[in-house]
């Protein structure tokens, strides 16, 4: 289990990907005249976002909570997909890790169900990969680990 990560005050990058392009997930803030609720997308890419990369990692109830540290919203679930939102709701935005058998390597899974964190893109010409939910099946997509942010 990634105890040591959830334990600290630190932020982590989530990450996934090999390690000579691994991408990190990342979720800026509402756009300027958006309504609440708000529902951005997580998006991933290997380039630094400043603070919208940098994700807090806390313990709640029997699982995990995600709170972006740049927009201040959590990683929920909806329709099928992760996004970041200002409702906090423990039935869409609590996960749980399951692990790979590879070390630090994790599933990040919704409670109670064999859904899990899966990034693609929407459609070929997307330009960064987003976050839905599907069944676990091995794929590198579905696997992630948390890289602390010691700056």
């Amino acid at each position: 289990m990634a105890e040591s990560v959830h334990t600290s005050e630190l932020p982590v990058r989530i990450v996934t990907g090999p390690k000579d392009s691994e991408v990190w997930a990342w979720s800026f803030l509402p756009k300027e005249h958006d309504k609440p609720p708000f529902f951005n997308n997580i998006y991933f890419e290997n380039n630094p976002a400043g603070v919208f990369d940098r994700w807090q990692v806390k313990r709640f109830e029997d699982g995990f909570t995600f709170l972006n540290e740049g927009n201040g919203l959590w990683a929920c679930a909806k329709d099928g997909e992760v996004f970041t939102s200002n409702e906090f709701n423990a039935s869409h935005c609590k996960w749980l890790f399951e692990s790979t058998g590879r070390g630090i390597i994790y599933n990040i899974k919704v409670p109670n169900q064999d859904l899990v964190w899966t990034m693609k893109r929407r459609d070929p010409d997307q330009k960064y990969p987003t976050l839905f939910l599907a069944p676990a099946d091995g794929n590198p997509n579905q696997e992630f680990y948390f890289s602390r942010i010691l700056d």
